[in-house]
C-alpha cells in the first residue's frame, strides 16, 4: 500500500548493490499490517496488552512509558504501534475476536460513573461504519472485562460506501486514557469498480495515523484513576519534565513514529488516508517548506466523498491549503509533487485547541523514471440511498443539540451521562435536522449515521461546504454551521453522541437517542445516485462523462511492457502482467554516472487515456494497493 521500495526486492536489491538514498535523519514511515477479507469474509484476532513505550534515545521525545496496544510487536517499543488495518468490501462480513488481556482492576468502582475508572476494561468501537450498535456489532456499551474476550461480528450492508473509517476503545471511564495511549486502528472500506473513476482506482496509497499523544496529560489522568492505573503510574516510566511547548518535546506521531519519512516520485498521484486521533485537541495541517512544489485536493471527509471530488484546498491558484481535522475526523487527499526535493506536513496553531508542531513527517520527493501523471477528472461520487442528499429537505423532524460546560461538568441538553436515561428519541426512516450548539468547544459526533452540513459560513477556503458528509464536526474559526442533517436509515437502535473530545466524554459528555415507533429495515425511500463525471479536471484538461481525456485519442489496452528508462538511475523492474504472461524482471540501462535502483511495476492489461493517466506503477519508495 505505501510508496515504498517492496521487501520482496531487497535480496535483489542488496544483491545488486542498490544505494539507499534515504535521508539518514528520518526513520521511513512504518508500514502498518493490513488484514483483508477473502471471498467476502474477514476474520481476525485483535489482542488487547501491555506495552512499554521507550522513546528515550531520541532527543524530540524523550519519554518512555506503559500502555495498551492492539497486537504489537514488542521489539518496535520505539512506535507506538496502532493496529492492524482492517481492509474489506461492501456486503462482506467481518469477525473479530477481542481478547483483552490486561490486568485486573484492583478494587470495585462504586462512585460517579463519569469519572476515570476501570483502566483495564474496554470495548471497540468501529467509528463511522454504517452499521447497529446491537451485539455483536457495534455496541460501544459493552464491556469486556480483563482476561476475558468477545467476538463482535459485523454484517456490512451490501450497498456501503467505500471509505476511511477507524477503531478504536470505547468503553466509558477509560477511552482517553487507551484511545491516548494508542489503542486506535484504521479501517478502509474498499470502492466498487463502478464507484469511482478508474482512473483512482489503482494509485498506490498510504494510511497516516495522525495522532496526538500528550504525555503529561495521559500521566494526570492515570493519576487520577479513582481505581488506580498501574500503567501510567509505573515507575518504569520517563515523562517530560512539563507540558507540550514549554519543554519543546513532540506529542504528534505518525503511525507512532516521531517525525517519519515517506519518498515519492515527481509527477505521480497518490492518494494519501488520513485519520487524527487526539484527547482534546484539534489540527491544522499545512504543507510547509515546499520546495518539491507538492499539491493535494480534497478527496473524502469521514470516509465520504465531497461533491464534486477532488476539491480544490485553498484559496490561491494552486491547491495546497490547510487541511482541517478535529478528533476522530478521517480525510483522503490525492497528492501530487512536481520537483526533486522534500516537503513537510506541519501542524499550526490558529485557535486555541489547535495542536502545533513544525514537522509531523517528511515526503522525499525522487525524480520519477516513468512520464509524469496527466490530470484527473473530477466526479460527482456514488451515493447508497442511506447517503442521498437531505440537507436541502423539509419534511424533516426538527430537534436541538446543546453542548455546554466544561470537563466535569459538560452536558448534552442540560444532562449528564447516566448509562440509561436517552438524550431524545427518533423514529427509524425519519429525516432528522439538528440545530448543535456548542460544537466550537465540544466536536459533534454521531454513531451509526452520518450526517449532511446545511446552512454553512465562514468558510472561507471551502473546506466546509453544503452538503458535505461527516460523523464529526468541530467548527474551526469563523465557520458555522446552521444544520446537521441526516436519515435515520434501517436500524433500530440506540444512536450514541457525544464530544470527541475524550476527556469531556469519559467525564460525563455523552447521551444517546433512542429509536421509538420503529421498524427495522425501514428507510427513507430516498434514493442515493451512480457516480458522473463533471467534464473538468483537476487542471485545463477536459473530460468526457466517461471520464475519457476529451483532449485524447480513443483509449488503448496497455499490455504488459518491457522497456528502456532513459533517466539516469539503472532501473530493474518486476512486471507482474497480464495473467496470459510470465512475470519477468528486466535491467534497464542508463546513463553511465547513475546509481542503481529498483522498480516493480504492476503492468496489468489497463485502460489509459494518452494525456491522462498512465497505469499505476509501484517505484522506489512505491508499493501497489493491496
Amino acid at each position: 500500500m505505501y510508496w515504498k521500495l517492496p521487501s520482496l526486492l531487497v535480496a535483489v536489491a542488496s544483491a545488486l548493490q542498490v544505494t539507499d538514498a534515504q535521508s539518514t535523519s528520518h526513520e521511513p514511515l512504518h508500514e502498518l499490517d493490513y488484514v483483508s477479507s477473502v471471498d467476502g469474509n474477514l476474520s481476525t484476532t485483535l489482542v488487547v496488552d501491555n506495552f512499554f513505550y521507550d522513546n528515550t534515545a531520541n532527543t524530540n521525545v524523550g519519554t518512555a512509558f506503559w500502555t495498551r496496544l492492539y497486537n504489537a510487536d514488542a521489539a518496535l517499543s520505539n512506535i507506538l504501534q496502532p493496529g492492524p488495518v482492517l481492509k474489506f468490501k461492501a456486503g462482506d462480513t467481518v469477525e473479530v475476536v477481542f481478547v483483552n488481556n490486561l490486568g485486573p482492576e484492583h478494587t470495585t468502582h462504586t462512585g460517579s460513573i463519569n469519572s476515570y475508572h476501570y483502566a483495564n476494561k474496554t470495548n471497540l468501537h468501529t467509528h463511522g461504519l454504517h452499521v447497529t450498535a446491537e451485539d455483536p456489532q457495534d455496541n460501544v456499551l459493552k464491556t469486556v472485562d480483563p482476561q476475558t474476550s468477545h467476538t463482535y461480528r459485523y454484517s456490512i450492508p451490501q450497498d456501503h460506501a467505500g471509505g476511511t473509517f477507524w477503531y478504536h476503545a470505547h468503553h466509558h471511564g477509560s477511552t482517553s486514557i487507551q484511545v491516548g495511549g494508542g489503542l486506535v486502528g484504521a479501517i478502509i472500506v474498499e470502492d466498487d469498480p463502478n464507484d469511482i473513476p478508474s482512473a483512482y482506482q489503482n494509485l498506490p496509497e498510504m494510511v497516516l495515523i495522525i495522532s496526538h499523544n500528550p504525555m503529561n496529560e495521559l500521566k494526570s489522568i492515570g493519576e487520577a484513576f479513582v481505581t488506580g492505573d498501574d500503567l501510567t503510574t509505573s515507575p518504569d516510566n520517563t515523562f517530560p519534565p512539563t507540558g507540550f511547548g514549554s519543554s519543546g518535546i513532540d506529542e504528534i506521531f505518525v503511525n507512532g513514529q516521531n517525525r517519519p519519512q515517506q519518498q515519492i516520485e515527481t509527477g505521480k498521484w497518490g492518494r494519501v488516508r488520513m485519520i487524527f486521533s487526539s484527547l482534546s485537541t484539534s489540527l491544522r495541517l499545512e504543507m510547509s517548506n515546499n520546495e518539491a512544489h507538492c499539491e493535494w485536493y480534497l478527496l473524502a471527509k469521514d470516509g465520504i466523498y465531497v461533491d464534486e471530488a477532488p476539491r480544490h484546498l485553498g484559496v490561491g491558484e494552486y491547491s495546497n491549503g490547510t487541511v482541517y481535522m478535529g478528533p476522530g475526523n478521517r480525510v483522503d487527499v490525492v497528492i501530487r509533487c512536481h520537483s526533486v526535493g522534500t516537503m513537510t506536513l506541519a501542524a499550526v496553531d490558529v485557535d486555541n485547541t489547535d495542536v502545533s508542531q513544525d514537522e509531523i513527517m517528511e515526503f522525499d520527493v525522487m525524480a520519477s523514471a516513468d512520464t509524469p501523471d496527466g490530470e484527473l477528472p473530477r466526479f460527482h461520487p456514488y451515493r447508497p440511498d442511506y447517503l442521498a442528499d437531505v440537507y436541502t429537505s423539509t419534511s424533516v423532524v426538527s430537534q436541538v443539540v446543546d453542548f455546554k460546560g466544561s470537563p466535569g461538568s459538560c452536558t448534552i441538553n442540560n444532562m449528564a451521562w447516566d448509562g440509561s436515561t436517552p438524550t431524545g428519541y427518533i423514529e427509524t426512516g425519519s429525516i432528522q435536522e439538528w440545530e448543535v450548539k456548542g460544537n466550537a468547544r465540544h466536536p459533534f459526533h454521531l454513531h451509526v449515521n452520518s450526517y449532511q452540513l446545511g446552512s454553512v459560513t465562514g468558510s472561507d477556503d471551502g473546506f466546509y461546504q453544503d452538503g458535505d458528509w461527516h460523523d464529526v464536526v468541530m467548527t474551526p474559526g469563523t465557520v458555522d454551521i446552521g444544520k446537521y442533517v441526516f436519515a435515520v436509515d434501517t436500524y433500530v437502535t440506540k444512536s450514541v453522541l457525544h464530544c470527541h473530545f475524550l476527556t469531556h466524554e469519559d467525564l460525563g459528555c455523552m447521551g444517546y437517542f433512542e429509536h421509538t415507533n420503529s421498524v427495522a429495515g425501514v428507510t427513507t425511500g430516498l434514493t442515493g445516485n451512480d457516480m458522473t463525471c463533471t467534464g473538468e479536471s483537476t487542471g485545463t484538461t477536459t473530460f468526457t462523462t466517461g471520464c475519457v481525456s476529451g483532449d485524447a485519442a480513443a483509449p488503448t489496452i496497455m499490455p504488459t511492457l518491457v522497456h528502456m528508462d532513459t533517466m539516469s538511475p539503472t532501473v530493474v523492474h518486476l512486471d507482474t502482467p497480464s495473467p496470459m504472461s510470465p512475470t519477468n524482471m528486466h535491467l534497464d540501462t542508463p546513463s553511465p554516472m547513475s546509481p542503481t535502483i529498483m522498480h516493480m511495476d504492476t503492468m496489468q492489461p489497463t485502460t489509459v487515456n494518452p494525456g491522462s493517466m498512465n497505469p499505476t506503477m509501484a517505484n522506489p519508495g512505491s508499493m501497489n494497493p493491496t
